[in-house]
Order: C-alpha cells, then sequence, then structure tokens
C-alpha cells in the first residue's frame, strides 16, 4: 500500500503565529519519587505516565496548509525543522530560524546522528521506544496506540487519513481488537515529523493517540527488504552526489595520476567538448606504439577506484571544514616536478601512508 503526496507548492506567504507567547499552559509533573530522572523525564519510583505516556490531549495541533509558510530559516539556507511548528505551537511564525513547513519526498538526513528538529539520537532506543530514537538503524516506522475500534477496513483508513497529510505511506496495519497500529512512511523524514505531530493527537474518534517509535519486523522476509531497499538507496544516493561534484571527481584523478606516475587527465573543458582521448591501445603521429604503463593494481568494478574513493571521503572532509582550503588540482607543466603546484592536495602523500 501506498499513498502518493501532491507536489509541494513554493512557499509565498510567510508562516504564521500559531500560539501567542503565554497562551499555553505547561502543565506541571506531580513529584511522586525522590529522583528527577530526565532520560525518562519522570520521578523514579514513581507511575509509569510521563510526557510520551500522557493521557492527557494536545493542546494545539498542527494544520498544514494553514500554518506552513516562508521562515528566516529559508533564507539562512537551515535544514533543520521548527519542533514547535510541528506540534502546532509555535508562537515565533515567520521570525522562526527553523523551516515551518513538511520534508518533501527528496529530503535526506546527511547527519544520521540528528533528527530533521537538530536533536541528538542515541546509540539505542528507550526502553518504551518513545523519544528522538537510535542512529544504529533507519526507522520509518511508527507504532499507534490507545485507537479505538473502528471496525474492519476502517482503521486504515483513520490511519490514511491523518497520518498521510505528513508524508508519503507505504504500509500500514491495525490490530483490530488490541487498540494499536502501525504506519510506516517512505521517508524517514516524514516518519520523525509524523511522530511529533500527531503525538496525543486524535483520530475522528476523539481518543488520545500514543506514538512511538516500531520496533524491527520479525518476520525475515521484511529484514532482507528493508536492508535491500536501503542498501539501493544509499547506492542510488551516492551516485547522484559523485555526479553532482565533477569537479571533486576530476581533481581526484588528477592526484591519482600523480602518485601512480600516469599522465594528467584532460582539463574539464576537454571532457565536457568530448576532446578526451585514450592513451592506451592508441599509436602516435609517427606511427609506434603509445607509451606502456605499468599494469596497474586491481580496482573494483565501480565508477571510481578504490583509491579514489579513499580520496574523495578525505576531500570531503576537508572541504567540509576549511572550505576554501580545497583547490581543484592543474594538469603540471613540467611532469612530476609541479607536484607543489597541487596545492592543499599535496598534503595527503601517497595512499601508502
Amino acid at each position: 500500500m501506498s499513498t502518493s503526496q501532491p507536489k509541494p507548492k513554493r512557499l509565498v506567504q510567510p508562516a504564521r503565529r500559531q500560539v501567542e507567547p503565554g497562551q499555553l499552559k505547561k502543565p506541571e509533573i506531580a513529584q511522586t519519587g525522590f529522583t528527577y530522572n530526565i532520560w525518562y523525564n519522570k520521578w523514579a519510583g514513581g507511575d509509569y505516565e510521563d510526557s510520551t505516556n500522557t493521557k492527557e490531549h494536545a493542546q494545539t495541533r498542527l494544520d498544514v496548509p494553514k500554518d506552513s509558510g516562508y521562515t528566516r530559516a529559508d533564507a539562512s539556507g537551515a535544514k533543520t525543522y521548527c519542533l514547535f511548528f510541528a506540534r502546532g505551537c509555535c508562537p515565533l511564525g515567520a521570525q522562526c530560524q527553523y523551516l515551518h513547513r513538511l520534508p518533501r519526498p527528496q529530503n535526506i538526513l546527511h547527519d544520521l546522528s540528528r533528527d530533521v528538529f537538530g536533536r541528538e539520537k542515541h546509540a539505542n532506543y528507550r526502553d518504551d521506544m518513545s523519544g528522538v530514537g537510535s542512529f544504529s538503524r533507519q526507522n520509518s516506522t511508527l507504532y499507534i496506540g490507545r485507537m479505538a475500534e473502528y471496525g474492519e477496513g476502517r482503521g486504515e483508513n483513520q490511519l490514511i487519513k491523518h497520518f498521510g497529510e505528513f508524508g508519503e505511506i507505504e504500509k500500514v496495519r491495525v490490530l483490530h481488537g488490541r487498540g494499536c497500529g502501525f504506519v510506516k512512511f517512505k521517508n524517514e523524514c516524514n516518519a520523525q515529523f509524523a511522530k511529533e505531530a500527531m503525538g496525543s493527537q486524535s483520530l475522528d474518534e476523539g481518543e488520545t493517540l500514543n506514538v512511538r517509535w516500531a520496533t524491527e519486523d520479525p518476520k525475515a522476509d521484511a529484514i532482507e527488504e528493508d536492508r535491500k531497499r536501503a542498501a539501493e538507496e544509499g547506492s542510488e544516493k551516492v551516485t547522484k552526489r559523485l555526479a553532482m561534484d565533477t569537479e571533486l571527481i576530476h581533481a581526484t584523478r588528477q592526484m591519482e595520476a600523480l602518485q601512480n606516475g600516469l599522465p594528467a587527465p584532460p582539463p574539464l573543458e576537454q571532457i565536457a567538448d568530448g576532446e578526451g582521448s585514450e592513451v592506451e591501445g592508441e599509436e602516435d603521429a609517427s606511427g609506434n606504439d603509445a607509451i606502456s604503463h605499468p599494469p596497474q593494481q586491481p580496482t573494483n568494478q565501480g565508477l571510481l577506484s578504490n583509491t579514489s574513493l579513499q580520496a574523495i571521503n578525505k576531500l570531503a572532509q576537508l572541504r567540509a571544514t576549511k572550505p576554501t582550503a580545497v583547490a581543484v588540482a592543474q594538469p603540471p607543466s613540467g611532469g612530476l616536478s609541479g607536484v607543489g603546484g597541487l596545492g592543499g592536495l599535496a598534503s595527503y602523500g601517497s595512499d601508502s601512508d
């Protein structure tokens, strides 16, 4: 089962203030013990109730068409979303430093240690599967507890209706008679957003939902299916990223050629115009065989060699820390004596270091 989302429209209106400052009243947590556990947000030795298990209905709810709009984050290039916007209670509106819109299908988590709201994840899930989540595995499935009994077929439609507002749904399942269900999103970003947006909210019967992360499906075929999909998505994203950064790939190939004593590849302009020529197997103008080169070490049959992939990782790390320190290498005019012209790239040395 999959629900398609309409193409997102460009935000042409400023984000509105969902609440006025001081409008909401924060409920006081009754002291039921002597030590307050900040991890579980409750008093140690008290009852099991906490902020994620409370039966008190949320005071606000997100209205996506009405509340979405541009904020300061759209001008600054910020990638994190407003947690209070997702909960329907941001008092800043267009002055907010975070995004006030839904995660889009092309959005990916560049930092797997944080969620879409910028909060740090943990190595393991909490015992009750609430909280931010874990960076040890990608999880796009939510557990929906305390559902009213809707009957066969109607419960699934209810979940699609309310959770489908926050992203494309891949699969829905309701355990009838047990008051719970599962919603699997196609994108993990949308699952993180929907978890906060629908926490302590209700469906059509006015119940107060308990929304948490779902545990891994114990079925072997489901685990294998998720693993294959994650591998395919990762391979596709890496390929697109490499194809976009042609300058980085070209600089890496230049460095690899210099390290192995090979002629430098042609400039990017010649490659773009199709003027580059192969060296191996060709003859020079005098009819003699072209210069033969020593045999190369076997490389993987992918887009780049192992050495190139390692160098790209190093260059990406350097570019992230010091963007101005990475320069695109130019072919040296004096053979290998021009290694000094590589600038920041020459400091890496050979791949045996």
